[in-house]
Formats: structure tokens, C-alpha cells, sequence
């Protein structure tokens, strides 16, 4: 599997959605932050100074963006977050006929 896969198409879509973690105390509400967030499970393709396949995001504003990838909660809560997102993420876009040719 190329796990190099890259979708602008995908990764623009976030721009100016609401996002999708919505993590409570820390999501700052503004779509105009949104962003394509990529997956840190080594499972989805993330390595040391490489992201995951682009498939595996979720719309993120900037805030939980960073929580996501810096933190301090336990690993398994970030997991269980990010995979509620990423569903959420995927029913948008294909919604909305990004992930279509």
C-alpha cells in the first residue's frame, strides 16, 4: 500500500468546515482555523517527519489540531477521538463528492 497517498482535493476540503474533534475546553469553534489533520497511528502510515496516508484526517481547527498532535493525554484518548472524527470527516467529504472522480 503507498502510504505516500496525497489528495489536495481532501486535504482543501477542511478549509472553512466545522470541525470534527470538537474537544471539549479546548476547540475554538472558528471553521476559519480548519484544517486537514492527519492521523498519528503508526497503523495509518505517520512516522518520524512523515504524515499518514491523506485518507486517514479529520477536520480539525487549529486548536485541537495541536492538541492532537502535542497534548498530554493518554494516547488511547487521542486514538478514540481521532477515529470518531475521521468517521465524521469521511461522511463529509464523500458528501460532498470529494472523494468521487
Amino acid at each position: 500500500m503507498n502510504m505516500n497517498y496525497r489528495n489536495p482535493k481532501l486535504t482543501k476540503f477542511a478549509q472553512d468546515k466545522p470541525c470534527t474533534l470538537k474537544i471539549a475546553g479546548v476547540c475554538n469553534g472558528d471553521p476559519a482555523t480548519s484544517v486537514w489533520a492527519h492521523s498519528n497511528l503508526l497503523r495509518h502510515g505517520h512516522g518520524t517527519a512523515i504524515k499518514s496516508h491523506d485518507l486517514f484526517g479529520c477536520i480539525a481547527c487549529s486548536s485541537c489540531h495541536d492538541w492532537l498532535d502535542n497534548g498530554s493525554a493518554e494516547r488511547a484518548s487521542k486514538e478514540e477521538l481521532f477515529l470518531y472524527a475521521w468517521e465524521r470527516s469521511m461522511i463529509m467529504a464523500c458528501e460532498a463528492g470529494v472523494l468521487r472522480e
